[in-house]
């Protein structure tokens, strides 16, 4: 969700700091992030806070609970917005400091899905599959997701 994230806001041309692991930088750019952050050099919060210090418009949060992402949501000023797929967004906390706040739920349409293939098939959104799994490989499928990849789990039938 984050490649989806990353490429959907930089072609409606906003700066995007993203998170990644060193060797995931030049994917990430390639994506359309204009700079990114090494999470696992230390507080991503504090890096952010150094390089933006009046703040960020907003926050797309795709991995974070909710003390992670509260600590995220205060680089956001007022008038921004919090999105978190994690359900972690405290709605009424993040209204008091005048921030919007999403906790997104997966809706998808027909609509929707036809727009994202309809900008996969122009490869206007990039879609990097990591690998493909028969069903009856379900287990390992799973497995490599928890490792971590870079791109799309797709499991076959």
């Amino acid at each position: 969700m984050g490649s989806f994230a990353v490429q959907l806001a930089a072609q409606r041309g906003l700066t995007v700091i993203a998170t990644a692991l060193p060797d995931q930088d030049k994917y990430v750019r390639e994506l359309g992030a204009t700079e990114t952050i090494d999470y696992s050099a230390g507080s991503v919060s504090d890096a952010v806070r150094s390089r933006y210090p009046e703040g960020i418009a907003a926050l797309i949060d795709v991995v974070n609970q909710k003390e992670a992402l509260s600590e995220l949501a205060s680089l956001v000023r007022p008038g921004g917005h919090v999105a978190t797929l994690m359900g972690a967004a405290d709605i009424e906390l993040l209204a008091s400091r005048e921030i919007g706040g999403t906790n997104v739920m997966a809706a998808p349409t027909a609509e929707k899905l036809s727009l994202l293939g309809e900008l996969a098939s122009s490869g206007a959104l990039r879609v990097q599959i990591h690998g493909a799994y028969p069903i009856d490989r379900t287990d390992e499928a799973l497995q490599a997701f928890q490792r971590g990849t870079r791109g799309k789990v797709v499991l076959t039938f």
